[in-house]
């Protein structure tokens, strides 16, 4: 899903004498954070129309990881399975 945000500022910036930076890093700090994705992930070009994707999930098993497609999304979900209690003697 890509957000898409119109935000123009530039009325502001013929009013505001030394200002301009501020609004620059506002600005970057509002495009940093629309624009990160978790887990991490790879997407690769491995024929003419064919693509692997790589996700970095940690702690899970993969066996405890489900993955599909529904609507045109992909879809990945995990689920942790209780460990084996360790007894001690």
């Amino acid at each position: 899903m890509t957000k898409i945000t119109a935000l123009d500022l530039s009325p502001f910036y013929r009013n505001s004498i030394g200002v301009d930076r501020l609004f620059g890093r506002i600005m970057d700090q509002i495009d940093h954070t629309s624009n990160t994705t978790y887990p991490p992930y790879n997407i690769l070009k491995t024929g003419e129309d064919t693509f692997e994707i790589q996700v970095a999930i940690a702690g899970f098993n993969q066996g405890e990881i489900d993955v599909s497609v529904k609507d045109g999304e992909l879809i990945i979900t995990g689920e942790k399975q209780p460990e084996a209690l360790l007894v001690g003697t």
